[in-house]
């Protein structure tokens, strides 16, 4: 029996640097000769009562690591992060976002005192942007004009290439409500030539632009040598354009 409550206490000192309460019975077991039975009685409660309360520890740290707060600054870092995830597009979302509104497409017509019969001399001449227009000499433009013709000697350029560059800098203007009773809206048409179409019973813009180039031709002729060099033909076209599509 002390053999056996020998190896029993050796059994025991080894597992005591693990559980710490079978120290004491692990020397009352080698030294002291404890019976077999109560030895083995005492070790299992001892092996129990540490069991349960390294059980109830890990209950424990379980517990305490669900209900611990969150450190303010993790948790901002964390939801900035997430929400740079989101707002941060993907390769052709982001080239897309980045890309640059389109610039107007101007025409020579575009320009104040160019009308179609200039801009076409102008084409011919290779300037055919408004951005040529802006950067031409005036000598150059007074050239152009001179070799069409005496029709087009009376005309100055001289102003050209700053209304080309102000048409350039300027943005384009928000539309506004669609008037059929303003003339004024087609390019090319002033407060006298409008008041010579109201004359001539053409009172509208719908009407305008189902005005024959002709009739408005003849308009302008008879109102004496001032207006013969208006020209008319890109009237209609301007005026249907503005007409609102239903």
């Amino acid at each position: 029996m002390e053999a056996i409550a020998a190896l029993l206490g050796l059994g025991v000192a080894a597992a005591a640097p693990f559980v710490p309460g079978l120290r004491s019975v692990a020397k009352a077991v080698v030294k002291g000769g404890m019976a077999v039975a109560d030895a083995t009685a005492t070790v299992a409660a001892v092996v129990a009562e540490e069991v349960g309360d390294l059980a109830a520890h890990l209950r424990a740290d379980e517990a305490a690591a669900e209900t611990t707060p969150v450190d303010a600054s993790d948790a901002g870092t964390a939801a900035a992060a997430r929400a740079e995830d989101v707002a941060a597009p993907s390769g052709l979302a982001a080239a897309a976002a980045g890309a640059e509104a389109p610039l107007v497409a101007y025409e020579l017509t575009d320009v104040h005192g160019v009308g179609p019969k200039s801009a076409a001399l102008l084409q011919a001449a290779g300037i055919t942007t408004v951005a040529q227009l802006a950067a031409a000499p005036i000598d150059q433009l007074k050239t152009i004009l001179e070799q069409a013709g005496p029709r087009y000697r009376v005309i100055d350029p001289s102003a050209w290439p700053a209304n080309a560059q102000a048409l350039l800098a300027t943005p384009p203007p928000l539309p506004k409500a669609f008037d059929d009773s303003d003339l004024l809206q087609i390019d090319g048409v002033g407060p006298k030539t409008a008041a010579l179409l109201v004359d001539a019973g053409i009172t509208s813009v719908s009407q305008l632009a189902a005005t024959p180039i002709t009739q408005l031709q003849a308009v302008l002729d008879q109102a004496g040598p001032r207006y013969r060099i208006v020209d008319p033909t890109a009237w209609p076209a301007k005026a249907q354009a503005l007409l609102p599509t239903t």
